[in-house]
């Protein structure tokens, strides 16, 4: 069992990432993408990893007549499925409105940007 992190061979760079479905259904878009049903499951996580390849991999839990996947929650924690699939960086970035990472070098703690005015 693993948490979701993130990880490179030698971690050179460090980040945050954050993104918005296009609309309601972008979650559902991304699941039949793969070939899951939408009604089975809920979408927690979705893992890229590139190196040679492209590697997209979507975390779920089974819906199991739960009207939101907050009624699976235990104590912070949500048990899910990983599911490799055979979907590209692109179809994952089609289903979002917007998209935003952050990488900075792994020994800065913080960054503090000037902007040019």
């Amino acid at each position: 069992m693993e948490t979701l992190t993130t990880c490179a061979q030698y971690g050179d760079l460090i980040g945050l990432s954050a993104a918005d479905w296009s609309d309601d259904r972008g979650n559902s878009k991304l699941l039949k993408a793969a070939g899951l049903d939408g009604g089975k499951y809920f979408l927690v996580g979705i893992s890229i990893y590139a190196e040679s390849s492209q590697h997209v991999s979507l975390h779920v839990v089974e819906a199991a007549g739960h009207a939101d996947m907050m009624a699976l929650v235990n104590n912070g924690q949500i048990h899910a499925t990983k599911i490799d699939t055979t979907l590209t960086i692109t179809d994952v970035l089609d289903c979002l409105k917007r998209f935003s990472v952050i990488f900075k070098h792994k020994d800065l703690e913080t960054v503090v940007v000037a902007y040019d005015t």
